[in-house]
């Protein structure tokens, strides 16, 4: 796994949070998988070229040349835990996990779980502007915030192939 800071610059921020993940376009359907009875929060972004061409133009400066297969937002409140899942199957597939909320607490939560092959458990707090990238066949999950949180624990996700 890796972990990367300062993912994007504040021009780009302010952008992602008050035109996009600020408006009433959020949908309360998406499942982590197949075979989930539990839904969260969701806003598809694969038709936003905002996402797909010039915030992914500046992503794979960052983590290197991938292909895009789609790009969304999860979000969360208190109680909507997210199930430990695959996104892929297949080694040439990864997960690229960010975090755009303006401030975040420790004690909100809101934790990602990765559990690596070795069986060992990575837990990645939601910093603002940070992201992670790990292969799509690990195993994780998103954990929803702590009771103590009042706001929309939020990740956009972008899934690559190499």
């Amino acid at each position: 796994m890796n972990y990367y800071e300062n993912v994007f610059d504040s021009k780009d921020l302010e952008i992602i949070w008050h035109d996009y993940l600020r408006k009433p376009e959020w949908n309360f359907w998406h499942h982590v998988t197949d075979d989930a009875d539990t839904c969260h929060w969701s806003m598809d972004f694969k038709n936003k070229e905002f996402f797909t061409d010039y915030l992914f133009k500046k992503l794979k400066l960052l983590i290197g040349e991938y292909t895009l297969r789609n790009v969304y937002a999860n979000g969360q409140t208190y109680g909507l835990d997210g199930y430990i899942h695959l996104d892929s199957d297949k080694d040439k597939d990864y997960t690229f996990i960010y975090y755009p909320m303006q401030e975040w607490d420790l004690t909100w939560g809101g934790e990602t779980i990765i559990i690596r092959p070795e069986g060992f458990i990575e837990t990645v707090y939601p910093r603002p502007n940070t992201g992670i990238l790990f292969p799509s066949k690990w195993p994780h999950a998103g954990r929803g915030p702590s009771r103590v949180c009042n706001d929309l624990r939020i990740s956009i996700v972008y899934k690559l192939t190499k």
